[in-house]
């Protein structure tokens, strides 16, 4: 394809609005990476063959643990809320229908419930399957699609106001719970890392939703392509995130403008082999 002539279709230079007459940027990074990971016959077929030789029991003993531990850390088990789920009788139709961005917060503590609720409902395992090919280990799967069901994200949580002590946490949905990885009200670090304020109130929300992507885990299988699956899947979590907030009566709201190494290096991240991709807001509708 010849970039230098990217221009928008036709039909659209007509319109009166000013938006249709844009040109792309010629130097968009962005449309780049899109133009070399799309597919045609022969790139679906050269892909297609790479896949394959990943269908097999070395690949799938290991692709089969996504999960990362903090081992070393205090570990808070979310098993005695399994029965206290407080979204069991919420309708789906309704929640889609009634989901918006909820800007502004009531100061509440978040239960230990509504916790495991959020957690194990955005990106928690819900199945286990044996795997064929091996006499032990097993496939987790999730409540989000994913490719090749090898979930490349990782889920962290900052509380603020809380059951739990303020602090950073990470989710384990491999044993259900969290681990504390560092303690502290972590506010005044994170206003100047997030620009939420003053348009999202920050400073009286419950916490903040982060999600994180280790690209090894789906791209050693799906090369450049596989980082269009993870996008896909990081906003597959993240709205499951909303709808359970609105299950449970909490509000939530996706930040975009946030300094990406700061956040990487507040969690403990490289930044390079793992890094944020999404930041969620949450707490009590005001």
């Amino acid at each position: 394809m010849d970039i230098d002539n990217i221009s928008l279709k036709e039909e659209f230079e007509d319109k009166s609005l000013p938006y249709y007459r844009l040109k792309l940027e010629l130097n968009s990074q962005a449309l780049i990476f899109h133009e070399n990971s799309k597919f045609d016959y022969y790139q679906g077929r050269k892909t297609s063959i790479n896949i394959g030789g990943f269908n097999s029991a070395f690949f799938h003993e290991r692709a089969s643990q996504p999960f990362k531990p903090y081992s070393y850390k205090k570990f808070f088990s979310f098993d005695d809320s399994k029965n206290e789920s407080v979204v069991s009788n919420a309708n789906i139709f309704d929640l889609i229908s009634k989901r918006r961005s909820i800007r502004k917060f009531a100061k509440y503590p978040i239960t230990k419930p509504e916790l495991y609720s959020l957690c194990h409902y955005s990106y928690g395992v819900h199945d286990r399957q044996k795997i064929r090919e091996l006499e032990i280990g097993e496939w987790c799967y999730r409540a989000v699609p994913s490719g090749g069901a090898l979930y490349p994200l990782e889920i962290y949580i900052v509380l603020f106001d809380s059951e739990f002590e303020p602090g950073l946490y990470h989710y384990r949905p491999d044993i259900n719970g969290v681990e504390l990885l560092e303690k502290g009200n972590f506010y005044h670090s994170l206003k100047d890392q997030i620009k939420a304020e003053p348009v999202v109130d920050l400073k009286n929300s419950s916490g903040v939703f982060l999600i994180s992507s280790i690209y090894e885990r789906n791209m050693i299988k799906y090369g450049d392509r596989g980082y269009r699956f993870i996008l896909q899947e990081v906003g597959h979590v993240g709205m499951n995130f909303s709808l359970v907030c609105e299950a449970i009566g909490l509000g939530s709201c996706m930040v975009g403008g946030y300094f990406d190494n700061d956040v990487n290096s507040f969690i403990g991240l490289d930044g390079t082999s793992e890094a944020i991709q999404s930041v969620i807001v949450f707490g009590k509708k005001l």
